[in-house]
């Protein structure tokens, strides 16, 4: 076949670059200093670096030579850590591990590919993505120090009375409060029990002494029930004020927010009972007499309600790990994607209960502007989102359109993210991360 001159140009502009692609620089160098899931890399900016970028951590072992000329083909890369880059300088970078050996070897050296990398955040095909043309990735306002704990849950409340909302973080079996700004320690619980599992927890000043109590929702397997404890900060140990029957979950209400309450029926088949308000009545704690009376929402975790104008309808995830907005009792709409994926979950009875991050809406006046939710990345695939394994996660801005949810931005974080919350009194919202090596770090973003 004879090409015209015309034609010859046009296949060159289509498939020259697909026949003469080069394969992908990358760059290696050494690792300056590690402090935990924390790295800092000797090359920045001006070697083409950029944040979102994935890189491995890797010492050198043996030298290798060819059997017969005996020409020296490399020293074995010995894999000890993958990790993606959040900070860029002009001379160097700073990296964020998801997995580590431990402990790291001495001496270690980084690869990383100098592919166009989308800013802090990284595309992947088995999560959501950014719609084209979006802006992608917002930098964390700030971080917290890492944590000795491996949280379940985040939540913000002035437990101490002192006018400053405290970071609540919930592990396994305890709950530490720390200053916002500076992380001290302010108030500690440990449950000497030894069958519980906490679930979630909350801060409200329900009781209005000018502390908020913390409500810690738990499975207690040896008595086979879901309870909470109503905690309260004194002397800078958490007290145990009452143990109540219900499950307590903030959630959004259209105007504000506020505590909702829900208890676990013995019914297998159906074992949720209806929503209802928690209040402090006459010394004690206790449910509204009305029932939060929204379409289609059975379940306390990952729900709220939105705006639109004069029209209140709630948002909420169904068993798929969906978002599913609802308008009245036939009118919905779902993301395609699913959100708020957890590893904190229970069996009750014949049903698999998870205990989801919050979803927290942003209102434009009167409208609803968008949704934040985290987005937790399956360590091995789909397949080990069913036993509630992950290995990085995504924070998410979903923007309203007014017909359908659609990522505007959206962050990785190094690590499994348990919780998101509101700070009270601060356009932010702090996202609780949690590393390969089980320590915890709060990261703040802009509301």
């Amino acid at each position: 076949m004879i090409f015209s001159g015309a034609m010859l140009k046009l296949f060159l502009a289509l498939f020259a670059p697909l026949c003469w692609a080069q394969p992908s620089a990358s760059v290696t160098g050494y690792v300056v200093k590690v402090e935990s899931a924390t790295v800092y890399l000797e090359f920045g900016e001006s070697q083409g670096i950029r944040p979102g970028q994935k890189f491995t951590l890797f010492s050198e072992g043996e030298e290798l030579k060819h059997p017969v000329t005996g020409a020296s083909l490399g020293r074995v890369q010995n894999l000890a850590a993958e990790g993606t880059v959040t900070e860029v300088q002009e001379k160097y970078s700073v990296g964020a591990l998801s997995t580590a050996v431990q402990p790291l070897p001495q001496g270690l050296k980084f690869k990383l590919a100098l592919t166009p990398a989308p800013s802090a955040a990284v595309l992947r095909s088995d999560g959501p993505t950014a719609p084209s043309g979006s802006a992608v990735g917002r930098p964390p306002l700030r971080k917290s120090p890492l944590l000795d704990l491996e949280a379940v849950d985040l939540a913000f409340g002035d437990v101490d009375g002192d006018g400053k909302a405290e970071a609540l973080l919930a592990a396994k079996d305890a709950v530490d409060a720390f200053s916002v700004d500076e992380f001290k320690p302010v108030c500690r619980f440990k449950d000497k029990a030894t069958a519980v599992q906490f679930l979630s927890l909350d801060a409200e000043d329900l009781d209005g002494d000018g502390r908020a109590e913390v409500f810690v929702t738990l499975n207690n397997s040896f008595f086979g029930r879901v309870e909470t404890y109503a905690l309260a900060c004194s002397s800078g140990v958490f007290q145990k004020a009452k143990t109540l029957p219900w499950m307590v979950r903030r959630f959004q209400d259209g105007t504000g927010s506020a505590l909702a309450a829900q208890q676990l029926n013995d019914d297998g088949t159906f074992p949720f009972g209806s929503l209802h308000r928690l209040r402090f009545e006459d010394g004690q704690y206790a449910l509204s007499k009305e029932k939060l009376g929204f379409p289609r929402v059975e379940w306390l975790y990952g729900f709220g309600a939105a705006r639109d104008g004069e029209l209140v309808f709630p948002y909420f995830l169904t068993m798929n790990n969906r978002i599913r907005l609802q308008f009245d009792k036939k009118k919905h709409w779902s993301t395609k994607e699913a959100y708020a994926q957890t590893s904190n979950r229970i069996r009750w009875r014949e049903r698999l209960l998870q205990f989801n991050p919050r979803i927290l809406a942003k209102n434009d006046g009167n409208a609803l502007a968008g949704l934040y939710v985290v987005h937790n990345v399956p360590r091995f695939g789909a397949l080990s989102d069913a036993f509630g394994s992950y290995t990085g996660s995504e924070l998410h801005f979903l923007r309203w359109g007014g017909m359908s949810l659609a990522s505007e931005w959206k962050t990785d974080l190094p690590g499994y993210a348990p919780g998101l919350a509101d700070v009270p009194g601060r356009p932010e919202l702090g996202v609780a991360v949690v590393g390969a090596n089980g320590k915890t770090s709060v990261w703040f973003f802009p509301r």
